[in-house]
């Protein structure tokens, strides 16, 4: 009962996460997938689910993603790396993506892994960088302006001071 409860608690837990998370065993296969990680990927009918997680994974990363899984079964930590993963309507996005080394028995069988989706972060980090663009264009033209202002001010003055020296 004990077991069941864990089991129950875990499940639920994983499910509340807004990140997705899956177990693969050592040849990829998945194993484990929580309900965002389903959903997002396109795991909700089993029948259609991929033989291997690096199925998720942009076609020109899987090379690198699969150094990447072979350094975590091999006991390594390759740390958080940002990698593109494909969705289930065949867009990519951006995740980062954090790996474990599953261990039975003194054994690794499989590794967990995390991937957080930072599309919207990165949207926000390029609407920061236009707006800092703009703003930096803003003071640039400000400086011009004033600059231009300052040496037209005389030749605009100068011919008004003559005027009141002349006779009407």
């Amino acid at each position: 009962k004990n077991l069941q409860e864990s089991e129950r608690r875990f499940h639920d837990l994983v499910n509340l996460l807004p990140e997705m998370v899956w177990e693969a065993n050592r040849s990829g296969d998945l194993i484990y997938a929580n309900q965002i990680a389903m959903n997002r990927l396109g795991l909700s009918d089993t029948r259609n689910q991929p033989a291997s997680w690096l199925d998720f994974v942009a076609p020109d990363q899987r090379p690198i993603i699969a150094k990447y899984f072979n350094a975590t079964l091999d006991g390594f930590d390759p740390g958080l790396r940002e990698f593109r993963l494909t969705d289930n309507k065949d867009g990519e996005f951006p995740a980062l993506l954090r790996a474990a080394p599953i261990i039975q028995d003194q054994a690794v069988v499989g590794v967990r892994i995390i991937a957080i989706d930072i599309s919207e972060r990165q949207t926000l980090e390029e609407q920061l960088r236009r707006a800092q663009k703009m703003k930096a264009i803003g003071l640039m033209a400000g400086g011009v302006a004033h600059d231009l202002n300052n040496i037209l001010s005389g030749i605009v003055n100068y011919p008004e001071l003559m005027l009141i020296d002349l006779p009407d």
